[in-house]
């Protein structure tokens, strides 16, 4: 009876490993040496199939770390290329790692206020950073005061009340958790009159400042770059979906809640239950 060939020790497969391997890395300079109708596809898979190659978080490099990611998103998805070394290999995964991007994302409305006869004037607190004695001592000008303006509603039922607040400039430097002061003039309407001041608050952009691997992969060669695809932020990201007339939820032209703090009955017609900002 043929029972075959006895099974090598570790340390024979792990030396016919590394002759295998040569072997195909020799072929593959050969291939490399041809003037004419070089088969790189081929070349490069049988390199990286000797490469074995996978991916770790610490060789990507964020060449470009996006805008306007809102947090309560959840990481953005990352989707990585196949191996050049083919299909039998494990392709890699990961998710993206979000930071403070030192920006103002926006200015959601908290309460409309009422009362205003002309847009009042907004105010936003300089970042804490410009308070450092680091700051001084570099003399360093990256931050900068966010900047905004009022809009109201200028006729109809809401009249005299914030329709919305746009950012005009979104600063810098500031920090993710640092308490960021908004103040809105009062209105020319008295309290004891019914008037009433407008409050907001702001939302801090983010952007992708790393990668977290879920999946390292394996079939990658070794020196070959590869490009990376990052998920954008999705475009309700800068917007207040809160606000039942920018979720369409109710028009201008009905009386609007003066809070943007939707209550249950709203909150079920938002479009998008799953959406942080709805």
């Amino acid at each position: 009876d043929a029972q075959g060939l006895p099974p090598l020790s570790a340390s024979a497969e792990a030396r016919q490993q590394r002759e295998i391997k040569e072997a195909r890395r020799q072929i593959a300079l050969l291939f490399g040496l041809m003037q004419n109708r070089q088969p790189v596809e081929k070349i490069t898979k049988v390199l990286a199939a000797i490469d074995n190659g996978c991916i770790e978080a610490e060789s990507i490099e964020i060449q470009d770390p996006g805008s306007g990611y809102a947090p309560g998103y959840g990481a953005p998805r990352v989707t990585f290329p196949s191996p050049e070394g083919g299909s039998e290999f494990e392709t890699a995964r990961g998710r993206a790692i979000l930071r403070p991007s030192g920006k103002i994302l926006r200015i959601d409305l908290v309460d409309r206020g009422i009362g205003y006869a002309k847009p009042p004037t907004v105010k936003i607190s300089l970042p804490e950073a410009s308070f450092s004695w680091d700051k001084f001592d570099s003399n360093t000008t990256d931050t900068a005061r966010a900047e905004a303006t009022v809009f109201l509603f200028r006729d109809g039922i809401n009249k005299g009340r914030v329709e919305r607040i746009q950012l005009t400039n979104p600063g810098s430097d500031y920090a993710a958790n640092e308490k960021i002061k908004i103040t809105i003039s009062p209105p020319e309407l008295s309290p004891s009159e019914g008037g009433k001041v407008a409050t907001a608050k702001v939302v801090l952009e983010y952007e992708v400042g790393g990668i977290e691997m879920v999946k390292k992969g394996s079939g990658y060669a070794a020196e070959k770059p590869l490009l990376i695809d990052i998920e954008p932020p999705p475009l309700t990201a800068r917007v207040n979906m809160n606000d039942p007339m920018i979720s369409r939820v109710m028009s201008r032209n009905q009386l609007l809640p003066r809070t943007t703090i939707p209550s249950a009955n709203l909150r079920s017609k938002m479009p998008d239950r799953e959406d942080p900002s709805s």
